[in-house]
């Protein structure tokens, strides 16, 4: 397993991130023409939540570059309370907080590598199913007991075939084909891992 997180982002890694994390269409599904674009679904979504700044979408969390393993899912779940890069976030701290979101950030964006920060500056009161599941579905792959120690964003990474938020997988049938078609194989050209494992049907 890799000696540590943070090796450094290189300028094209870099700029993908951005890239996703400042998707343009995200804008454009939410103007008034945007309604019926294939991602206007699952970006109109976060309406229904709340009415506070739209959650970024989500590129991907961890060393994406040198970790050996990669998780790819159908799209991250939204917790309206979480705080979650939007679009007014400087660029360094969208990257910190995706690349180093489980530890060595410039702040502690999670606590125990599965409480997500919350707007409020305390901890979901609720762990992240996915993330317990993908981290003991890791575990097994590196062929570790329950009590080895395993490290999210470094030995594994995740990712999504659709990086825009929504509870219970709303719009992604609608922007596959377009998220996919736009990003996963920059993905998985920057991603250094030797193992890809998909997770439901979508990915």
């Amino acid at each position: 397993m890799n000696a540590g997180q943070g090796e450094g982002l290189g300028p094209a890694a870099r700029e993908l991130l951005l890239l996703i994390a400042r998707c343009p269409i995200v804008a454009h599904c939410l103007s008034d023409a945007g309604g019926d674009h294939p991602c206007a679904t699952v970006v109109r979504s976060q309406r229904a939540l709340h009415d506070g700044p739209h959650q970024s979408p989500a590129p991907w969390n961890g060393d994406l570059e040198h970790a050996p393993l990669l998780f790819v899912g159908s799209n991250p779940t939204i917790h309206p309370d979480e705080l979650h890069p939007t679009a007014e976030w400087p660029d360094d701290q969208i990257v910190d907080f995706f690349v180093r979101r489980f530890g060595g950030g410039q702040r502690a964006w999670t606590r125990e590598h599965k409480y997500a920060l919350l707007r409020d500056g305390t901890y979901a009161k609720h762990w992240s199913r996915y993330w317990a599941a993908v981290r003991t579905l890791a575990r097994a792959l590196y062929g570790l007991e329950a009590d080895q120690p395993i490290r999210p964003g470094v030995d594994y990474v995740t990712s999504a075939v659709v990086h825009c938020k929504s509870r219970e997988e709303i719009g992604v049938s609608r922007a596959r084909k377009t998220c996919a078609g736009n990003y996963l194989d920059l993905v998985f050209r920057t991603s250094g891992a030797a193992v890809i494992v998909c997770l439901g049907k979508h990915a």
